[in-house]
């Protein structure tokens, strides 16, 4: 033992003790009761269950890119509303000093 890694060296130590099976039994035991199905779903599934939610994400900034250039758009309307509504206020500034002057 004393050529192993220290790693190494508790984990055979641990296999030793459990006697290789039960809840602590060692990953060679783990994957030799394993099937070629079983692994492929232990791996499989958290590796599409990642990517499905990386979709569904990018999929989400994308209404939210979407979303925020209609709000740009309306705002761009609202802008020049309010400079169309500036403009006749101050025609009608105009016009009102107008009136006031033919009164005085």
């Amino acid at each position: 033992m004393s050529g192993e890694a220290p790693l190494l060296a508790h984990v055979g130590n641990l296999d030793q003790a459990t006697g290789g099976c039960g809840a602590a039994g060692g990953v060679g035991d783990i994957l030799d009761h394993m099937t070629d199905t079983q692994l492929y779903f232990a791996v499989g599934l958290p590796c599409l269950t990642v990517i499905a939610s990386l979709v569904v994400s990018l999929l989400g900034i994308r209404g939210v890119r979407e979303t925020s250039k209609e709000i740009r758009e309306d705002i761009r309307e609202i802008r020049t509303d309010i400079k169309i509504i500036v403009q006749k206020l101050g025609a009608m500034d105009l016009e009102i000093g107008k009136l006031m002057d033919r009164k005085s």
